[in-house]
């Protein structure tokens, strides 16, 4: 309710009821209301002060009512939290029942389409705290032989959890892949607020490691229809972190591997 106003709620509703068909779409809106109204309330009751602070420089586009921007910045700056968590059952028993899909890509679909840098940013937080959490079960680098700490250190890696973050983004049909391009470029350039993020964030590192995953699963032919998009963010990312850059590297070169008949 406070992520999106009236024009861009009809909207979004005849786009994603295309997207996703479904038998009653007056139950489906009724139960995706609960389950944001529900979501929602739990994260504003703390944050809501704190993180109208950070709104100024979307004000041309907000709501008028400053409760309602109040709450929209303090759901935005807390999405992270929201998205480990959807993402958890997504992951789950419950997460494979067909109605439980499409309910919860219809709570993700209008927040990638209407905030795509906050959306994205928050999925890379959630990439790092699973990639972290894996590190920690993972054997050793010592402990393992010549090839596999090669392997290990030759390019990005990704354990299961993290490769089910890129099946839930590839399941949002707004975002296809050229806008995604445009949104990383903003998150990379300029990355939005996150409530206590953790210690150890690179968002420009998680960002672009999730999308060298998500562009590995992803038909050559979007490759090629993302091309311009993709230079751009190459050629104004180049002053990152050499971790960051080596990670531009590794797209690049997937996309020549994957799409090689460009000029």
């Amino acid at each position: 309710y406070c992520l999106l106003d009236n024009t861009q709620q009809t909207t979004l509703s005849h786009l994603f009821n295309q997207a996703y068909p479904q038998t009653s779409v007056s139950a489906q809106s009724s139960n995706t209301g609960q389950l944001l109204n529900s979501i929602v309330h739990s994260f504003l009751s703390s944050a809501a002060a704190a993180a109208a602070a950070t709104s100024q420089s979307s004000e041309a586009q907000a709501p008028r009512n400053p409760q309602l921007l109040a709450a929209r910045n303090a759901v935005l700056s807390h999405l992270s939290r929201i998205v480990t968590s959807v993402a958890a059952v997504w992951d789950s028993e419950l997460g494979q029942v067909r109605p439980v899909k499409q309910q919860l890509m219809e709570f993700l679909s209008p927040v990638s389409l209407h905030h795509g840098a906050n959306f994205l940013a928050a999925v890379a937080v959630t990439w790092q705290e699973r990639g972290e959490a894996y590190a920690k079960r993972a054997k050793p680098l010592s402990s393992l032989s010549i090839p596999e700490q090669y392997l290990r250190n030759s390019a990005p890696q990704a354990c299961a959890e993290q490769l089910s973050l890129v099946t839930l983004v590839s399941s949002i049909r707004v975002m296809p892949m050229d806008s995604f391009v445009q949104t990383l470029h903003q998150v990379v350039r300029n990355p939005p607020p996150i409530h206590r993020p953790p210690v150890h964030l690179t968002i420009e590192v998680s960002a672009l490691e999730l999308f060298y995953f998500y562009m590995k699963s992803a038909p050559a032919p979007q490759l090629g229809d993302s091309w311009s998009s993709l230079l751009a963010l190459l050629r104004d990312c180049l002053n990152l972190t050499p971790a960051a850059q080596f990670v531009l590297l590794m797209l690049l070169n997937e996309f020549v591997q994957r799409c090689p008949q460009m000029p």
